[in-house]
């Protein structure tokens, strides 16, 4: 596996992206690594291939001058038992001192119990602080 900065994804790499997506809806739409391509971080916003075929990506964006926010993780499920996403995850902070940033931001969906799971071993300990809450908002409409 090779990772490479996200902003050299090929307009080929693009396309098939957005048709795996399309076809089979592989990853929620928020996941996919084109979401305010404006404000990304290109230091920070990897993405992860194997052989021809990309993988996984990592997608930082910069809102403010000292605050990273981490909007997207995604690995294929045939890649993520090799520890594909941790990978994505250390090089990415291994970068973080390029942005000037002094404070990052990450969501976890409360369902993803192996990355909460995650995060509460690896990141509280490290953290000056670190903040470990759910939110969860019905967004369907029907039933009062």
């Amino acid at each position: 596996m090779e990772i490479f900065p996200l902003k050299s994804l090929s307009n080929r790499q693009r396309t098939q992206l957005l048709e795996a997506f399309l076809d089979d809806e592989q990853f929620p739409t928020e996941l996919l690594p084109f979401h305010c391509e404006q404000d990304v971080d290109c230091a920070v916003s990897l993405g992860l291939s194997q052989g021809n075929e990309v993988v996984g990506w990592i997608v930082a964006h910069h809102f403010q001058r000292d605050l990273i926010e981490y909007s997207a993780l995604y690995v294929k499920p045939t890649a993520r038992s090799t520890g594909a996403a941790i990978l994505l995850l250390g090089k990415s902070f291994l970068q973080l001192a390029e942005t000037g940033a002094v404070n990052v931001l990450f969501q976890v969906k409360v369902d993803n119990h192996l990355m909460i799971r995650f995060t509460r071993r690896h990141f509280q300990p490290i953290l000056a602080e670190a903040t470990l809450f759910s939110w969860e908002k019905s967004l369907s409409m029907g039933h009062n």
